[in-house]
């Protein structure tokens, strides 16, 4: 039986600048380093209010970083912070606390004492706004800086953008979903009657999980009364405008799925989704809601993510240029790629990326349906990277596997081959 992957809620970003100073520094190991020619990199570690111990979800990372720090043989800096909740001397110990731990961390995988340093900062470097809870969880970190030839850093960034998901931005966030083809913006409430209609909207399953760079299936059940269908009325709960989405229903009674896609950018969090049902004469349901859940998946250079519809187990596979697959047995890639994401419980999302880099080459992306079903999943791909943004829909039934993109990445290019 297949294995319930744990939930990466982490992304990591490049987040590189240059050391500016015109002095030669001697490292722990007593050689000289040109700080006008190194490269510094940065990773953050954060935490949750008043903890100090470190998330599971960073002992890969860390590890990584431990076994290239020890081969390099870097100096490396270790800067506690808090936010500004509390007193000033609490906070200045708990950063002492959250340094304490990264060390311990680093020197038990491996890393020599004698090359950390480190300096705790309580809340007096916020790095982001405390009067935010966004803001807050910026700032509860523990930064490893290392002046290094060889081994280059990333940036861990659990909450990714949370800012959006905050009551009084849910127009801001409304703003940067990806909506249907022909989907018009109504810059006004919406609509509702709160009575009894015959034009009936319902959703197939009213909580949902999707992730940043992904394509959530919104799935409802619908009766239209006395006229086919003309369009749903789409919104993020809070919002002062909605969308009038068209649809090609021409049945008075079904079942519709209408699309809506993420940024990449987005962190975790929730959000409602209202939505309605406008027949030919004009005559619309009352509001239906769909609450999601937003998990943070892994994004970078190339990132293609898998939603689908039904309450089955359907399986992303990805074909890189050396041959591998990425799938649910085959988790990981030697060229970097991973499968963050398995769902077995249905609707999704699976999730590959390449974080860094991604070999040149031809790529081809498949879905299988696991579960062998006897009628139809609809399911959408979303490619996301090198400028590109594109879905891809589809079905599978009967544990059919459908080819669904072979695309060709060329240096910072993609371009198309195929699709079906």
């Amino acid at each position: 039986m297949k294995q319930l992957l744990p939930w990466l809620i982490a992304i990591i970003l490049p987040n590189l600048s240059f050391a500016q100073t015109d002095v030669l520094q001697q490292s722990a190991t007593g050689k000289s380093i040109d700080t006008t020619k190194v490269e510094v990199s940065t990773f953050l570690v954060f935490f949750p209010t008043a903890a100090h111990a470190i998330d599971t979800s960073y002992q890969q990372d860390l590890d990584r970083i431990a076994a290239q720090l020890t081969e390099a043989e870097d100096t490396t800096r270790l800067l506690g912070f808090t936010d500004n909740v509390g007193d000033a001397l609490s906070n200045q110990q708990l950063s002492e606390r959250r340094v304490s731990a990264v060390k311990d961390y680093l020197v038990d995988a491996g890393v020599p004492e004698g090359l950390i340093q480190t300096a705790s900062f309580g809340e007096d470097q916020p790095k982001a706004d405390n009067s935010t809870a966004a803001g807050r969880s910026q700032n509860r970190r523990v930064e490893i800086m290392v002046l290094s030839g060889a081994a280059l850093l990333t940036q861990h960034s659990p909450e990714g953008d949370t800012t959006l998901y905050e009551e009084e931005k849910a127009d801001s966030f409304q703003e940067v979903l990806g909506m249907p083809p022909g989907a018009v913006k109504v810059e006004k409430p919406l609509p509702v009657i709160n009575r009894p209609t015959t034009v009936e909207l319902k959703a197939v399953e009213r909580h949902l999980i999707s992730s940043n760079g992904a394509t959530l299936m919104l799935g409802y059940n619908y009766r239209s009364g006395d006229a086919p269908p003309k369009g749903i009325f789409l919104q993020v709960k809070g919002a002062n405008s909605f969308y009038d989405i068209p649809t090609k229903q021409t049945a008075k009674s079904g079942r519709l799925n209408v699309p809506v896609s993420f940024p990449t950018q987005l962190g975790k969090g929730e959000v409602a989704v209202v939505a309605c049902l406008l027949n030919q004469k004009g005559q619309l349901s009352n509001p239906d809601t769909i609450f999601v859940e937003m998990q943070r998946l892994g994004t970078g250079k190339i990132q293609i993510s898998l939603s689908w519809d039904t309450e089955t187990d359907q399986d992303l596979y990805v074909t890189t240029p050396t041959g591998e697959v990425i799938n649910y047995v085959n988790k990981k890639c030697d060229s970097g790629g991973e499968l963050d994401r398995d769902d077995q419980d249905g609707f999704g999302p699976e999730n590959v990326f390449w974080l860094v880099d991604a070999p040149d080459g031809e790529y081809k992306v498949e879905v299988n349906d696991y579960t062998e079903t006897l009628g139809e999943n609809a399911f959408v791909i979303t490619i996301n990277g090198l400028g590109v943004n594109r879905q891809f829909y589809g079905t599978t039934r009967d544990g059919s596997t459908a080819q669904v993109a072979t695309f060709v990445k060329q240096g910072n290019r993609i371009t198309w081959k195929e699709s079906h």
